[in-house]
């Protein structure tokens, strides 16, 4: 997937699941955000300016991402990430 006028594509990153003991802790009633990777990118294009913004993030960065404003997207059996660069919350180093 090529995203197109400053959108990102990621895949989302699995979070371990919390165990104490042989006991599991289920994380229910909250609505957490998406820890996901970026797979590709793309420039964001300013129309006042007539020129190409670079981006912020970078392939194979892990970042932040809500829940609400992206758009789940399934290709060849694999789940994406298409949100625009602007939705990302932030960056994990």
């Amino acid at each position: 997937i090529q995203p197109v006028n400053g959108h990102v594509v990621l895949q989302e990153v699995s979070e371990s699941e919390q165990m104490v003991g042989n006991i599991f802790l289920p994380d229910m009633g909250k609505e957490k955000t998406l820890l996901a990777r970026v797979v590709s990118v793309s420039e964001t294009f300013n129309y006042h300016q007539g020129t190409y913004k670079s981006t912020e993030v970078n392939v194979n960065d892990l970042c932040i991402v809500p829940r609400m404003g992206s758009q789940i997207v399934s290709v060849d059996n694999e789940d994406y990430i298409v949100c625009k660069e602007t939705d990302i919350i932030g960056i994990i180093d």
